[in-house]
């Protein structure tokens, strides 16, 4: 169910996913891996986010 998944991932629209995963680790986080089986996004989508958490 959704409060499962929203427990163990950082889960929203494109344009808020860096902020979801500030608000949820703060400094507390120097490394990220991303885990996109399925998603039909591609680089499109994630290259936006991960330039929005290298700032």
């Amino acid at each position: 169910d959704d409060e499962v998944l929203s427990t163990f991932a950082v889960v929203g629209e494109q344009d808020a996913i860096a902020r979801g995963f500030r608000d949820r680790y703060g400094d507390c986080v120097d490394r990220l891996s991303f885990y996109a089986s399925g998603s039909e996004g591609g680089l499109d989508f994630w290259e936006p986010i991960v330039a929005d958490l290298s700032s």
